[in-house]
């Protein structure tokens, strides 16, 4: 019981002092793509790139920036055009969402 409440304490503190850090390095782009790498479903990044694209106007080339910057960071994967394979969150991306969107799981 204490221990569960130690988990706990830690989440809220990660995420209290982690987010405004997360925040500002992470840009509107990169936060956009993670996001939607949150609810992704066997997509590659074109796709991903393409669809956020249409929906909030911003040029591909600006948001495959972004997720090359995402991948580099360990926060996404995906294939390439040799290796084809889904666009996902990594361990750590998923760390990170948790964080900025208040989604912390004991």
């Amino acid at each position: 019981m204490a221990r569960d409440r130690e988990v706990v304490r830690l989440s809220i503190l990660r995420g209290r002092f982690l987010k405004p850090i997360i925040l500002r390095a992470l840009n509107t782009n990169q936060i956009l793509i993670l996001s939607e790498l949150r609810k992704n479903y066997n997509r590659g990044i074109s796709a991903v790139v393409r669809d956020l694209s249409e929906e909030h106007g911003i040029a591909e080339s600006t948001l495959k920036l972004n997720a090359r910057i995402l991948k580099d960071l360990s926060l996404a994967d995906f294939g390439d055009r040799i290796e084809r394979k889904p666009a996902v969150l990594t361990e750590f991306g998923r760390g990170v969402i948790e964080v900025i969107f208040g989604e912390i799981s004991g």
